[in-house]
């Protein structure tokens, strides 16, 4: 199952908190704000590990927060009539860049080859951008391959790795 499959229903599960964040005066700026400070304490995470291997243990911590704040960011915009386009276009960047510091920090990751590494963040930036275009035939068929996602280039990024 796929993250598309199960995204309805994580936005779902956290309108509540949306209100809330709403409520309290939080902008979705902020929220997305907040995700791109998780993905780089990920990469620190993911550099750290190198030292002191319990480090890697926050990184599904923060990786899940990075991806509740992306999902958190449009709907606090929504909850609270905030959503403008200068919004949409912050948060397209901050994507991008925790995209890159996430992935960046698997380069540091010990018995992951950095070249493959920054080759998957590429290849996953490339794929977003190819995905987004406008009028883009085929659309959909990148995202059923290995690269389609920061988490798929990660995998395939590894040491060992074989094609399924």
């Amino acid at each position: 199952m796929g993250i598309y499959a199960v995204k309805p229903r994580f936005r779902r599960v956290l309108r509540g908190t949306a209100r809330s964040l709403a409520g309290r005066g939080v902008t979705p700026d902020q929220v997305t704000s907040a995700g791109v400070v998780a993905s780089g304490l990920g990469a620190l995470a993911l550099g750290a590990g190198r030292r002191w291997r319990g480090a890697f243990v926050a990184v599904p911590v923060l990786a899940f927060a990075r991806t509740a704040a992306n999902a958190l960011d449009g709907l606090v915009a929504e909850e609270s009539g905030l959503g403008r386009p200068a919004g949409e276009l912050y948060n397209e960047t901050a994507d991008r860049l925790g995209d890159i510091a996430f992935l960046a920090g698997t380069a540091a990751v010990p018995g992951v080859r950095p070249v493959l590494a920054l080759g998957a963040l590429a290849a996953a930036e490339l794929r977003r951008s190819w995905g987004s275009a406008p009028g883009r035939p085929g659309a959909g068929a990148a995202t059923r391959a290995p690269w389609a996602s920061p988490t798929g280039c990660w995998w395939s990024a590894r040491p060992g790795w074989r094609r399924p």
